[in-house]
């Protein structure tokens, strides 16, 4: 038998001879282990670590000493899959698995009478051999010698899951080492963390967690606990630093107060900017520590990319560290480095755009985002990124959570005023921020009327009667009853301070009267963050169809072992798009999926698309991506689920038109969207209401994205520098939104988007387009062209001088001209009448239609 360890070549003595257990797959067939391989698998590791752990076992230099913390391993079936998956890719090498990894190739001449069991103790004994070169003094402090040894004598890893696999051939090995067996174990938590202690030395069992007892020397997990490391999500830890395992409870009081020490300084108008000191913030909350937060944090944290979380209900700030095996690096560190460099970009900062967000020093804005109220963090070091070089190999990752999300374009950052001068009720100052009021009932968050909390009314078809009901549309929620003078203060309210509300029934409006916020008690946690309301959730959500033929991914199958097809949501010109389940992360997602050819050709919009996407992560206004690949020709990609598209939700309203404060925002939001894409260099060519769409969650339902990039083009050289326009174009767009100059096939620039959408706009507002029933390009060409021309008065009779003026700026721009998006997005937020961003968009406030009897009767009852 030959051996071939990945990057060590060690001795093969055994300490022992086990039985090999039966089982009914061929060995090495890529299956998974059966029950009696993983009981060995896990029983041997644990044999080995109860050696360690009494300390019997010998080293090169001594005995090693006892383990005070020794955990008993668990086996754990999902590691095993990741374990297995590897294995099955024949590829000899590590993976860069989150957790820890071994991995031997063992070539025999012979299977007969050989099974898993076999390969699995013999890379097990080939693995733990490397103790007769260890040093027992790296104990205290590993030193990255041994690495497959102190793997599995890792104090707090907890879980082991394996994979055995004969391969005809190898990826990266020559036609010598053909029908060899690969052995992969995984673990977690991974391990081989340098300059910290490889386990606890101490009497054994004596410093095991308390949700651990001790079993024959090891720390066992206690029945009776009611936590337990492998399945509590952020466990109170004294792990190493970067373990992935979630933040100990004095690193996340670090957290909550490192980061409010900087929110006073720039409350109480004590912090300098690029020029100038920042004013005092007259309603800048305390923060607290969320451990839901954390959980996010450390999701993606422990995902090891670069990049924005995808969690668009929250705001988020992410850094990677490199370190050169520094002494003293442990989580706290990080964080503070952390913390400090988001914070320090206050040195660019200009002091002016306080009360108007204008999209710069994006790190330290959230982290000073009046409104923000709550923080979770996570750290992870990475033995390899996913989208970084190998020169950032074991970085740290350090990911922080915020809610509310901040960064809103065009929005305030804090009121300015003297500190803590305008705190909401249910806050006390608390040197100079408004910390929650001990004695009040209600949560982080409950205060932002902006987001939830109304009384409308409503009217019962049955009854033929008005009511006033009140209505959350942040969470499931019961309101406390409403006293008697509650109501006729509503009533006398109503006659004074009303505002209007389209009525579905009859065209006409109705009273709405924004409250500030109530009181509540909760009904039950939803069972998904899926909108609340039941009829705002059907019109928001994507069509889905289980019964079809012809589809490029298989319903009903996983694709790569994670995305469980569930159904189709669409079919176009070039691909199709999937609704999904992530059974990793157990969230819905939507999968965009498109042959890699076309008649003969090869397609690229995809990979240019997921090119263009994977630029804009992190930014608000782009659909967060969870993975990509190409499957039996299928190139795709994985994104957050999202609503159903703007033109679908145009004519889901009443007259088939949005008033003008949703049209307003809507364009507010698109113009940042725009924005972002032109920043990085590239024009989307394709701007209409069906690329856009909105966050499918309760939290993100009023956030716009921007969808489709397939069309894109880059307009700017690497460097910046535009590129030179061609000759003659071809047309790409949708005939109905294109400029004029895609019409002439002249060259596109960033104000062709900005037409395209103003084009987008008239149809939402109007209902339709001046050209709606013309068909020839020509013809269509002639009404934009004359629409330029002496029709702005016209076209905006009604709407007010902002429409007009933003018309007349689209129309005068050249293709190469540097669009002025926030004169844009003033011109917008006056168009909609200054409202709230927050507040209901029309097919939100549509409650006639949104609010059935029987949701009404409920609330009714509850108030009344």
């Amino acid at each position: 038998m030959k051996t071939l360890l990945f990057l060590f070549c060690l001795a093969t003595v055994k300490i022992s001879t086990i039985r090999a257990a039966p089982t009914t797959e061929a060995p090495g067939s890529g299956a998974v282990l059966t029950d009696d391989e993983r009981a060995f698998a896990v029983d041997y590791h644990n044999q080995y670590r109860r050696t360690v752990a009494t300390g019997q076992q010998a080293a090169e230099n001594g005995n090693l000493p006892e383990a005070a913390n020794m955990f008993q391993l668990e086996y754990d079936t999902d590691v095993e899959a990741a374990a297995q998956d590897w294995a099955n890719n024949c590829t000899f090498g590590y993976q860069g698995y989150s957790g820890g990894q071994s991995v031997l190739l063992l070539e025999i001449s012979s299977t007969s009478g050989i099974n898993n069991t076999y390969f699995l103790q013999s890379a097990i004994d080939n693995w733990f051999d490397e103790v007769e070169t260890f040093n027992v003094s790296s104990v205290s402090s590993y030193d990255g010698t041994s690495t497959m040894f102190t793997q599995i004598i890792w104090g707090n890893t907890y879980s082991v899951g394996c994979g055995v696999k004969q391969c005809s051939s190898f990826t990266n090995l020559d036609s010598t080492y053909d029908g060899a067996f690969l052995v992969v174990c995984n673990y977690q938590t991974a391990g081989n963390t340098e300059d910290q202690p490889i386990y606890t030395q101490g009497d054994t069992c004596s410093q095991c967690p308390a949700n651990r007892l001790c079993d024959d020397s090891l720390c066992a997990i206690n029945p009776d606990a009611t936590t337990v490391l492998t399945t509590t999500a952020v466990p109170t830890t004294t792990e190493v630093a970067g373990s992935g395992a979630g933040l100990s409870e004095d690193e996340r009081t670090f957290v909550v107060n490192y980061h409010n020490n900087y929110r006073r300084t720039v409350a109480l108008g004590q912090q300098e900017g690029e020029n100038g000191t920042l004013p005092q913030a007259a309603n800048m909350y305390e923060f607290t520590y969320d451990t839901s937060l954390e959980n996010l944090a450390q999701a993606w944290a422990n995902n090891c990319t670069l990049g924005g979380g995808g969690y668009g209900a929250v705001g988020q700030n992410s850094v990677v560290y490199g370190f050169g095996g520094e002494p003293g690096i442990n989580n706290t560190y990080v964080l503070q480095l952390s913390i400090d460099g988001w914070f320090s970009e206050v040195d660019s900062f200009n002091v002016s755009t306080v009360g108007n967000y204008q999209g710069q020093s994006s790190t330290f804005t959230q982290m000073i985002w009046a409104t923000t109220y709550s923080v979770g963090c996570g750290v992870k070091q990475c033995a390899t990124f996913t989208n970084l070089d190998s020169g950032w190999d074991n970085g740290f990752i350090i990911v922080c959570d915020y809610e509310l999300v901040g960064n809103n374009q065009g929005m305030p950052i804090y009121i300015e005023g003297d500190a803590c001068s305008q705190c909401p009720d249910d806050r006390i100052c608390d040197n100079g921020l408004c910390a929650m009021n001990p004695n009040s009932t209600a949560q982080p968050g409950d205060d932002e009327c902006e987001i939830g909390n109304r009384v409308v009314f409503g009217y019962l078809v049955k009854k033929k009667e008005w009511h006033f009901i009140y209505l959350n549309l942040r969470k499931p929620v019961a309101i406390n009853m409403a006293s008697r003078n509650d109501k006729q203060k509503l009533s006398e309210a109503s006659e004074s301070n009303m505002s209007a509300m389209p009525s579905v029934a009859s065209g006409k409006s109705r009273p709405v009267l924004p409250l500030p916020c109530i009181s509540y008690e909760k009904v039950a946690e939803p069972s998904s963050n899926l909108i609340v309301n039941e009829k705002a959730r059907r019109r928001m959500a994507p069509r889905i169809s289980k019964n079809m033929f012809d589809t490029l991914l298989s319903v009903g199958e996983p694709l790569r072992n994670r995305w469980l097809i569930k159904g189709l949501i669409g079919s176009g010109g070039y691909g199709q798009i999937f609704y999904a389940h992530d059974q990793r992360s157990k969230e819905n997602v939507a999968i965009k999926a498109e042959p890699t050819r076309r008649r003969g050709k090869v397609v690229r919009r995809m990979i240019l698309e997921q090119k263009v996407l994977v630029r804009l992560q992190g930014q608000p206004h782009a659909p967060v991506i969870f993975g990509s690949g190409c499957e039996n020709e299928v190139n795709f990609i994985v994104m957050q689920l999202l609503s159903t598209n703007l033109g679908d939700l145009r004519k889901q309203c009443p007259l088939k038109r949005l008033s003008k404060p949703t049209a307003g925002r809507v364009m507010m939001q698109a113009l940042a969207a725009l924005r972002d894409l032109h920043n990085i260099g590239y024009i989307h060519r394709d701007i209409k209401p069906a690329n856009v769409c909105f966050g499918i969650t309760e939290q993100a339902r009023q956030r716009l994205l921007l969808v489709d990039f397939g069309l894109v083009r880059r307009f700017r050289t690497v460097d910046g520098q535009l590129r030179p326009a061609r000759e003659r174009t071809g047309f790409r767009g949708t005939l109905r939104y294109v400029s004029i100059r895609v019409h002439k096939r002249e060259e596109q620039g960033p104000s062709d988007d900005l037409m395209a959408l103003y084009y987008s706009l008239l149809e939402m507002i109007k209902g339709e387009l001046p050209w709606k029933d013309l068909q020839r390009q020509s013809h269509i060409k002639t009404a934009k062209e004359h629409l330029r021309n002496d029709e702005f008065i016209h076209i905006s009779e009604g709407f007010g001088e902002a429409l007009r003026e933003f018309g007349k700026a689209i129309y005068s721009m050249e293709a190469d001209d540097e669009p002025n998006y926030s004169l844009l997005q003033d011109l917008m937020k006056e168009f909609s009448g200054n409202v709230a961003m927050s507040d209901p968009y029309d097919w939100e406030n549509d409650y006639l239609d949104v609010v059935n009897e029987e949701n009404i009767n409920r609330m009714l009852k509850l108030i009344f």
